[in-house]
């Protein structure tokens, strides 16, 4: 499902985010969480202190994905655990799942029955359909337009 994971949905929906992704956001900053989600979200990320070979690879691949100066702070961080859990954010993904089944049916439901646009997002989102009926009978979770009023740099 990361391929809905949006970074204008990601900031508008932080307050969905889990305690784990909350302390990479004050750590890294969004843009680098968001990629790291994108990434590896729900998989532990091994921790090299970047000395030998293996820890200079495992640097690397982490530097790849949100800079050299971002996977400092996350191997300074971390290095005493070997890993750290990047969250997969599941209920952020379930809601934008949600508001793409939302607007699919909306465009889809424009030239056929509903039922059938209901049948194709079934099986475009691995679905039952009845599923999807619930989906559009929900209305879209709060976004917080102004990430200064969430309460995420406080512990």
């Amino acid at each position: 499902m990361n391929e809905l994971l949006d970074k204008d949905d990601f900031l508008g929906l932080a307050h969905l985010l889990p305690e784990g992704a909350k302390e990479l956001v004050r750590l890294i900053g969004f843009e680098p969480t968001f990629l790291l989600i994108k990434h590896h979200g729900g998989t532990h990320f091994p921790v090299g202190q970047n000395y030998n070979k293996h820890g200079k690879a495992l640097f690397a691949a982490l530097a790849e994905v949100i800079g050299e100066a971002n996977a400092e702070k996350i191997t300074l961080t971390f290095a005493t655990k070997r890993h750290f859990f990047v969250p997969k954010c599941q209920t952020l993904m379930t809601e934008l799942r949600r508001r793409k089944v939302r607007a699919e049916f909306d465009e889809l439901s424009k030239d056929r029955p509903a039922y059938i646009a209901v049948k194709e997002l079934a099986r475009k989102y691995d679905l039952v359909e009845s599923t999807i009926w619930y989906i559009l009978k929900t209305i879209d979770v709060e976004t917080i337009a102004d990430i200064s009023q969430m309460d995420l740099f406080s512990k």
